[in-house]
């Protein structure tokens, strides 16, 4: 059963089946994710929350609406992804690949934070590069070397939001760090078994948060979510085609900072699943998208490099596991969906260099 908490926090994720019997994710503390984060749960494609893992950062400490006015007041935000938007963010929706993004200064977007009225308001997928003197005010993870093991899709990104809420989605190709810095972020995570996916797609194309109860069908009824709920200096591991939502909870000035590092499970790219064909056909798009936007041949470079990880990861699914995909077995989380069955999982090891981070 997940933690007690008032519905009223949030307005969207508590909407979903089953919510009241949500899977807590498992906590793990700093110095157990130095032994345990990469072989217990990125080579068993497990998600996990560190708690406290970035609190002596000192954007834990600093990062206050005054503090960042100052500092940052002056950049523009909201000049990539979706831009400056004052409704939930739909992943899967057409709406969101054409629409233009909405900029403003960093000081005009924490006016409307402030102001009373405004219930809602988020700045979507910003780049880190475009807040970069706030950088100094970031560190590492102490349990992961991520030099070792580059990006190869997504950039490290800010969420910075009042009540912000992103729906249900998917990455493909790189693992999520997600850091929360300032204010409180509820998180549900579903496994990427080929039952839930087929459930999912339709539902994330239209908006999980919107759908009445009336139109849900028995599969998406039966499904029950893992959850967790992030507090400042928190982290939670997303592993790649684990469909999750984020809302930021209280009226607050809510900031998370998305980091990724590569899958160094190439047999996670396994083609016998749904989820990798959707979402291969989904960084097709974005790749060609990004080409003509920037006029850059990086993109399509990026897309090569993910087919080829995806033919690679076909034989290596068949060499390392042979059981057929989509079981609970299979994601190594238990046939009673909690964190504990990993008996017929491939006993991980980790390559030269990743685990603890060096200083």
């Amino acid at each position: 059963m997940a933690d007690e908490r008032s519905s009223s926090d949030g307005d969207f994720v508590d909407r979903f089946p089953n919510y009241d019997d949500a899977i807590d994710v498992e906590q793990i503390t700093p110095d157990e994710a130095s032994s345990r984060f990469f072989s217990d749960f990125v080579e068993r494609h497990r998600p996990c929350v560190i708690r406290e893992a970035v609190s002596h950062w000192p954007a834990t400490k600093r990062w206050q609406p005054d503090f960042l006015r100052d500092r940052v007041g002056a950049l523009t935000v909201g000049a990539s992804g979706l831009g400056v938007v004052d409704e939930p963010v739909v992943e899967f929706s057409l709406a969101r690949l054409t629409r233009s993004p909405s900029h403003m200064t960093f000081g005009e977007f924490l006016d409307q934070v402030d102001e009373p009225s405004r219930r809602r308001v988020q700045i979507y997928s910003e780049h880190l590069h475009a807040l970069e003197p706030l950088r100094q005010d970031l560190g590492s993870f102490d349990f992961l070397d991520r030099s070792a093991l580059p990006s190869r899709f997504y950039g490290d990104r800010f969420f910075i939001s009042k009540r912000g809420y992103t729906d249900w989605h998917v990455h493909f190709g790189d693992e999520t760090l997600t850091a929360q810095l300032t204010g409180r972020k509820e998180l549900l995570l579903l496994p990427p078994d080929n039952a839930t996916f087929s459930t999912m797609l339709a539902m994330a194309r239209r908006g999980v948060w919107k759908a009445p109860r009336a139109t849900w069908s028995s599969d998406f009824a039966a499904l029950i979510p893992y959850r967790v709920v992030l507090e400042p200096g928190d982290a939670v591991y997303i592993p790649m085609h684990w469909w999750h939502a984020a809302e930021a909870l209280d009226g607050d000035l809510n900031v998370t900072l998305a980091q990724v590092f590569g899958s160094p499970s190439r047999w996670l790219a396994d083609v016998r699943l749904k989820n990798v064909w959707f979402s291969l056909a989904q960084c097709s798009m974005s790749s060609v998208s990004d080409a003509i936007s920037y006029r850059q041949v990086r993109p399509l470079t990026r897309f090569a490099r993910l087919s080829w990880m995806t033919a690679r990861g076909a034989r290596a699914a068949r060499a390392a596991n042979g059981l057929a995909p989509g079981g609970s077995a299979y994601w190594g989380i238990g046939t009673d969906r909690t964190n504990e069955g990993t008996a017929h999982v491939a006993e991980p090891r980790s390559p030269a260099g990743v685990g603890v981070a060096r200083r």
